[in-house]
Formats: C-alpha cells, structure tokens, sequence
C-alpha cells in the first residue's frame, strides 16, 4: 500500500524528480517537477516512448493492477508494455 501512496503521489503533484540528497527520502525522489533528473526515473514512470518524469493516468492504472492481482512478476516474452504481468510467478 506504501508504495502504490507513494504512485499516486507522484500523479497528483504532476511528476517527480530526484532528491539533491538521495538519503532525504524513502525513495530517493521528489513530488513535483523538478529540475535535479540526474538519478534513473521512477520505475512506474514507463511511458511507451521513454519515461518523462510524470505518473500518467495510464501508468497509475498499471501499478493499481500490480497492487490489485497481489504482485507483478517479469514477463517480457509475453509482449506486454512494461516488461510485467499481474500476479506472481
């Protein structure tokens, strides 16, 4: 549930960025733009064409299905958009 909060965080400030200090939060992020993106995007930040700093709805979306099947387990063969199915292996 932590980190499912902390998505929609990030979807409700309007994106993220990394924290100047990495040990300032739980995450090594931020809420909100930012100009420090020295550090690799989010993990839920996925966008088709390359992350960009911002939790679309779309990607949102994809972490409430992780948190609702129970877990998310690597799956690429199967095509999908990030790499990941719902529920566990």
């Amino acid at each position: 549930m932590t980190e499912l909060l902390r998505v929609i965080q990030f979807y409700n400030s309007g994106g993220h960025h990394c924290a100047d200090d990495q040990g300032d939060t739980e995450d090594g992020y931020v809420p909100g733009a930012g100009t420090n993106l020295s550090c690799r995007p989010h993990s839920s930040d996925y966008a088709p064409d390359g992350p960009d700093w911002r939790i679309s709805l779309t990607e949102l979306l994809r972490v409430i299905q992780f948190y609702n099947s129970g877990g998310y387990r690597y799956c690429l063969e199967e095509g999908t958009e990030d790499g990941f199915c719902p529920g566990l292996a």
